[in-house]
């Protein structure tokens, strides 16, 4: 299996977490169903509904396209500019997608290469 990136929507209400499960994603994307996520935190606590969009490390930049278009379309659906998104606040527009899902791949390979260097190293200690 190829190795996967994720991305959270996080909202106070179900609106958007529900329009994204509910619509077809492009293909080789997963949708969770939405889930209650409570989080407690002095600037942004509270009960939130959340939904995670998953998708393959080596995404080519034609369906990074697709991908950016089907979420804002969803985003546009639910009638609200903004959100969060992976715990940050983004204006829901195709540029800001794009971005996001671009954002989100890069720290996943470093996320990969990181674990990649400390496996070897272990390996290394051990031998």
């Amino acid at each position: 299996m190829n190795p996967t990136t994720e991305i959270v929507f996080l909202e106070f209400d179900k609106t958007i977490a529900d329009i994204i499960f509910t619509s077809a994603p492009p293909n080789n994307v997963t949708v969770s169903k939405p889930e209650v996520f409570t989080k407690a935190s002095a600037d942004v606590g509270g009960g939130f509904y959340q939904v995670a969009i998953q998708f393959a490390n080596d995404i080519h930049d034609l369906a990074i396209g697709f991908l950016a278009a089907w979420l804002y379309e969803c985003c546009k659906q639910s009638g609200k500019k903004k959100g969060r998104v992976n715990g940050d606040e983004i204006i829901f527009n195709k540029r800001n997608m794009r971005r996001l899902i671009k954002m989100e791949l890069k720290q996943q390979r470093q996320r990969d290469a990181q674990r990649r260097r400390e496996k070897n190293r272990a390996a290394k200690k051990r031998a």
